[in-house]
This record gives structure tokens, C-alpha cells and sequence, in this order.
């Protein structure tokens, strides 16, 4: 959950709520009022702190005061009081004061909800998107806010807001970054490049070696990457293009590098104080992702500008000869960012208040609550339908569901009335969750470190990159409920937003692996283990599919290691009270040798034995089907090279020609086990 911090002063002037950092008690009164008003809005006020006390932490008294002397030269104290608020991590228009202030003023009816105007120039500013960023980052837009003030207090949120986006839904710069350019340091129209590295020269906002702070030293983009390697701040982001052939750039009319994303901005297009007119960049691998953070930073700081509220938009073009295959850009097309676009939702106003119990409510004071919530509405003649208005700040409201929740926090959740609910059961977890759990501790103790992946991934995960293919053969010949059937076709999302999670996961060894591939640079041997559900397609189910209970580990170590996989199933095995059919034989040769007469020791629980196989992501010879009481309910082997690594691919002809390569590449050798669970839960104890 990101954490806001806010100096006090500042937000209780915004709020009109009486503050003194001299007087302790209207201090501590007002702190009391600010605290309940976040209780109520569904937030937390987490700490209260100065900027003294945080580097006297970090760093120690001597390093507090010299700050604090530093700070006083330039007019400012370190001893002003921070409030730390900690955000939801889905309500990105509150990372910010101005986002925050806005928000709580309007839910203390100290404002309406802002209505934000696009201005499209009869010339307006262009972006010509070539096809090579396709391969590197493919989704770009941007926006401009025109004749904006900043203070020094607006200016350092503006550049904490997008550190914040960068963390939380840019997951680190990975699926989006963004930047910001003094406009008027720049010619349009610009341009959006991939290129070699050795082709990209230009001055970066840091220099990597601390050298040249006064933007005097130019670097070739290898060369700038290679001194970010040991840079503290920007070291982390340096791998997302490091090993591409070529990196992303863009250029304005003269050629000016504006910024390489996601690592760095030039320092000709640096914003400062006296900025008037500010250029906004997004670049990143998620469309949606990237309209949320611009509409976000245009939203949240278009109120500096001289005309609040109003966002210009730049038309992005992109080129005939784009690939065909990306998903929301078509070749050719031209659109204008930001759109800020407005949802609409319908509402049963019935509905919403037997869900709360507000039955007492009517329409209008419905209408007023979610209007505190900022989100203004239409009702329909009877009253029993509300027209939702949804701005582009809230993509946190995804379903009506999400409304009922803000008509909640409106009302306030200590009105609503506490009621037990008349359901009479006892309460204990569910046996497959017991199994689980015992499961979870067995493998922990045997040396593996548990990983938690994506239920959703690529079709490719599940199938092409594990050399396997969805048969509808076997799922005609409908198998087994308990079986192990890797053939079964998968359960395809209708409606995908990205095609890297179009799939509910088969197989939990995709995700192993991609497991290995974040933990590559750790040392040998790795074991991971994961017990979760997969998710097949059967026709006895009235949905069509039934999810499967399954535990998988795999071992990655300098050479194949098929009899450590092997001796984490004996293990496993034991556990679960099932014996291998070389056990019970050898058992009942003991009892045929004993003289007659001696009670012998029979085994009457399952039995388990390991047969050869042939499954195509398998080396041949090493790979074992795991039967117990002959039905098949699970594989063990060791991976082919080209799973672990798989060779690219190429799709398209001439120009749309395109690289496509695996989510994982794992360079040694790994054997790995899967299994179903589901068949040991009659065996266990209640």
C-alpha cells in the first residue's frame, strides 16, 4: 500500500481546518479532526512525522542536523509536520496533495466534482510512431498542460506523483514510465524510435558518473546504461531494455533526444520552476495502463494552469508499416491524447440501498452521496435508475458493485447498522485447504522456497512454449475427473485486455519457470515449489471447465537432478500415507519368506509407482508418469533445453516480419514434478 506524506500545514489549509505547528493543542485538535476524516473516507493516517526525524532514522542525528542546516539556507525547515497517509494502491488520484485535497473537500462539500476540458489546436502538436518500437515498447502517448504555474510546493509533488506511478501501477517502469519536458525548449512535430544503441548520443538529465551536473557531457546509450549499472537510484530500471538490440527514443523536429524511456530524460527538455508549458510522455507494454497515467497527470495537476482543468491533446500518428499484431493500434491510424474519457454506469437504486440497508434513503440523497464521492449522477423518471458518472480518475470502478462500496464510505460505514448474519454453520476449513496447508510445510521443510504466479498467463505459456498441444480428442474421451491430462484444451477469457493473460494456466510449471527466470542471477541450486489451482476444460460441468487442485517443484541446478525430483516424491508420498509398488513388493516377499503360521504385515492403502513415459517437454528416458492405484495423476522429469530456453520465433511476412520470444529462458538444467492432489482427500483425517 503506497504511503502519501503531505506536509500538515499545506493540507489543512486546503481542508479550512485550523492548524498551528506553535500550538500544541489546536495542533493535536486538528491532527484528531484530520484523523477522523480519513477514518471515515476509508483511509489512515499513519504517521506524524518532520523531515528531521525521518533522515535522524535513516541516518543519524549528524546527518539530521546537517540537513536541517542545509535546509535553512535555502528558506526551508526540516521541522514542519508530515503526515503519512497511507493510500489504497488502486486509487492512483490520491497520490498526490492536490489529488487528496480534492477528493476530501468534495466529500466534505467544500467543492463540486471537476468537469476537465480537452483543447484540440487547429495545428496541434504531432508524434509519429515508427514500427520498430513495437519489439522494444510499443503503447506511447502524450499530452500538454499550457501556461502552467508551478510553486516550489506543486513542482515537488508533481515529481512525487510520478515516482509513486512509476512504483505502483508502472510496477517499477516496467509497464509504464513516464516523463516530463519543458515544451517550449522543443519543436514538434516528434517522433517515436527504437534504434541501435550505438545510434543514440544525447546529454542525460543525471550524468552516470556524477561527473557533469551541469548537462555539459554527452553518452551513447551503451555507455549511459552500463554507468546506471551502479547509479542508486536508477541501477533497478536499467535491465527492462539493457539487453535489447534496440532501445526506445524520442526525438523532436531537430533531432533533440527528449528521453530514452523508461530509463532517463535528456537535459535540454529538464522542466524547472519557471516552466510555463509542460510536454507529458507515456511510454510503456500496457495500453490501458498508459491512459490511466496520463489521465491521471493531466487530471491531478491541470488545475496550475491558467485555464484549471483544461488539457491539450497531441495527435499520435502511427505508421503504415506498423506490425498488424499489437493489440489496440492499428497501422495507419491517427487519435488524440489524453482522451480522459468518462464512464457511464447504470445503477438499481433499489438494489444499492437493500444492499446497505438504507432503505430510508431516496433517490436524490443517493444522488448527494455519490456526488461527495465525486461521482455526479442522472436519475430516470421513477427514480429507480441512476446514470453514473465515472471520471477518468477512478479506474478503481469497475462494476456497480464499486459504487454501492463509495455510497458506503459517503453515508459513513459507522451509520450503517451492525447486523450478525442469520447463518448457522460450523466453522473449519475446507479439507482440499487443510491438504494444502500440510502440503505447503512438507515441501518448505524438504528445501523449497514457495512461489505464488499469475492464475493467468498466454495461451503460449501453457502450450506452445511447453511443446505441448490442446487435444479436443481427450476431452471428448472425458477422462477421469482426478487424472492428470496436460492435452486438456484450456479456458480462453473472452475479452482479454492483454494477450500475455488471455489463459487460465493448465499447468502450474509455466509459472515455476518464469519463477526461474526472475531468480536467475541467484546461486545454484534453486528449488521452488508452488500448490495451487489450474483450471481445465471439462464437458460434465455445467460451466464447461473445474478448476484442479495440483503441487508442483522444480529443481535448478548445474547438472540434470531427476533422482533429487525423485526423492521429493517418495517423500511427499510418505506423507500422504501412499507407498511405491517396489515398497509393497518387497513387503510381501518378506511375508512369503516367513514360516508358516508368523502374521504378516499386508499394505492396504494406495500404492504409487513411477512409469516410463513420453510427454514432448520431457527428455527422452527421463520422464515418469506417476500412477496411484493405476490412475495417472501426475509427471516428473527433466525439461528439454529448448523448453527451458526456447528458441525465437518469428511471425509475419516482409515488413510485419516479428520476433516473438518465450516469457523465461533458463540456461540450466531443471527437473520438475506436477501432480494432482485432489485424490489423497479421502484419505485425510477429519
Amino acid at each position: 500500500m503506497p504511503t502519501l506524506g503531505v506536509f500538515a500545514d499545506d493540507l489543512c489549509r486546503s481542508l479550512d481546518i485550523k492548524y498551528s505547528d506553535q500550538d500544541k493543542e489546536i495542533k493535536q485538535k486538528s491532527e484528531k479532526e484530520f484523523n477522523s476524516l480519513c477514518f471515515a473516507y476509508g483511509l489512515e493516517l499513519d504517521e506524524v512525522t518532520c523531515e528531521y526525524e525521518m533522515v535522524e532514522k535513516e541516518k543519524g542525528v549528524e546527518a539530521a542536523e546537517k540537513a536541517r542546516k542545509e535546509a535553512a539556507e535555502k528558506g526551508k525547515d526540516t521541522m514542519r509536520t508530515i503526515w503519512k497517509v497511507d493510500i489504497p494502491a488502486n486509487r492512483y488520484d490520491l497520490l498526490c496533495l492536490e489529488g487528496l485535497t480534492r477528493s476530501l473537500q468534495c466529500y466534505r462539500g467544500q467543492m463540486e466534482p471537476v468537469q476537465y476540458t480537452l483543447k484540440r489546436p487547429q495545428k496541434p502538436l504531432q508524434c509519429f510512431v515508427k514500427k520498430e518500437v513495437a519489439q522494444v515498447r510499443p503503447y506511447f502517448v502524450m499530452a500538454v498542460l499550457r501556461n502552467i504555474k508551478f510553486t516550489q510546493a506543486s513542482y515537488e509533488s508533481f515529481i512525487d506523483l510520478q515516482d509513486k506511478l512509476h512504483q505502483n501501477i508502472g510496477r517499477r517502469r516496467e509497464l509504464v514510465s513516464m516523463g516530463t519536458h519543458d515544451l517550449d525548449k522543443l519543436e514538434g512535430p516528434f517522433t517515436y524510435e527504437a534504434l541501435p544503441a550505438k545510434d543514440i548520443n544525447f546529454i542525460p538529465l543525471k550524468d552516470p558518473h556524477d561527473v557533469a551536473k551541469d548537462g555539459t557531457e554527452s553518452y551513447d546509450a551503451k555507455t549511459l546504461l552500463t554507468g546506471y549499472q551502479a547509479h542508486p537510484q536508477l541501477r533497478a530500471y536499467v535491465p527492462l531494455i539493457y539487453e535489447k538490440e534496440r532501445y526506445p527514443v524520442i526525438y523532436d523536429s531537430n533531432r533533440t533526444v527528449c528521453s530514452m524511456p523508461p530509463i532517463i530524460n535528456s537535459w535540454h527538455s529538464r522542466i524547472t520552476l519557471d516552466t510555463r508549458n509542460v510536454l507529458l510522455d507515456v511510454t510503456g507494454l500496457d495500453y490501458t495502463k498508459c491512459n490511466i497515467v496520463l489521465d491521471q497527470l493531466c487530471a491531478m495537476f491541470s488545475c496550475h494552469c491558467d485555464t484549471p482543468f483544461e488539457v491539450e491533446q497531441v495527435e499520435m500518428i502511427i505508421e503504415n508499416d506498423y506490425p498488424s499484431g499489437v493489440p489496440f493500434i492499428k497501422p495507419g491510424s491517427k487519435k488524440f491524447y489524453p482522451t480522459m474519457e468518462e464512464k457511464t454506469f447504470e445503477a438499481s437504486v433499489p438494489e444499492m440501498k437493500d444492499w446497505l440497508e438504507l432503505q430510508h434513503l431516496s433517490t436524490p440523497e443517493v444522488q448527494k452521496c455519490l456526488t461527495k464521492m465525486m461521482l455526479p449522477s442522472e436519475a430516470s423518471a421513477d427514480g429507480d435508475k441512476l446514470q453514473v458518472r465515472v471520471p477518468c480518475t477512478r479506474p478503481d470502478i469497475m462494476h456497480e458493485v464499486d459504487l454501492i462500496e463509495d455510497l458506503a464510505i459517503s453515508y459513513g460505514y459507522n451509520n450503517l447498522k451492525a447486523r450478525v448474519p442469520e447463518v448457522i454453520a460450523e466453522i473449519k476449513d475446507q479439507k482440499i485447504g487443510r491438504l494444502t496447508d500440510m502440503l505447503r510445510y512438507e515441501f518448505a521443510g524438504a528445501g523449497y522456497s514457495e512461489g505464488l504466479t499469475f492464475v493467468l498467463c498466454s495461451r503460449d505459456d501453457c502450450f506452445k512454449w511447453m511443446r505441448r498441444e490442446a487435444s479436443a480428442a481427450v476431452l471428448k474421451s472425458q477422462p477421469p475427473v482426478h487424472s492428470y491430462e496436460p492435452k486438456l484444451p484450456a479456458v480462453v477469457l473472452r475479452n482479454a485486455k492483454t494477450k500475455e493473460y488471455n489463459t487460465v494456466r493448465t499447468s502450474l510449471i509455466p509459472g515455476l519457470l518464469k519463477m526461474l527466470n526472475y531468480n536467475r542471477k541467484n546461486p545454484l541450486p534453486l528449488r521452488l515449489f508452488e500448490v495451487a489451482d489450474v483450471a481445465v476444460q471439462d464437458l460434465r460441468e455445467e460451466t464447461g471447465s473445474r478448476n484442479q487442485r495440483r503441487a508442483a517443484a522444480i529443481m535448478c541446478n548445474r547438472t540434470s537432478s531427476f533422482e533429487d525430483i525423485h526423492g521429493l516424491l517418495d517423500h511427499i508420498m510418505y506423507k500422504l500415507k501412499v507407498r511405491s509398488k517396489v515398497e509393497v513388493k518387497e513387503m510381501e516377499a518378506r511375508n512369503a519368506a516367513l514360516p508358516a503360521g508368523t502374521k504378516a504385515k499386508r499394505w492396504k492403502g494406495k500404492v504409487y509407482e513411477l512409469v516410463h513415459a513420453d510427454e514432448p517437454e520431457f527428455l527422452p528416458g527421463m520422464c515418469g508418469h506417476i500412477l496411484v492405484d493405476g490412475l495417472r495423476i501426475g509427471v516428473a522429469g527433466v525439461l528439454r533445453p529448448d523448453v527451458l530456453d526456447p528458441p525465437a520465433e518469428y511471425v509475419g511476412e516482409g515488413e510485419n516480419r516479428a520476433r516473438v520470444t518465450a516469457p523465461w529462458s533458463v540456461k540450466s538444467p531443471c527437473s520438475v514434478v506436477e501432480l494432482n492432489i485432489e485424490p489423497f482427500l479421502k484419505s485425510l483425517k477429519e
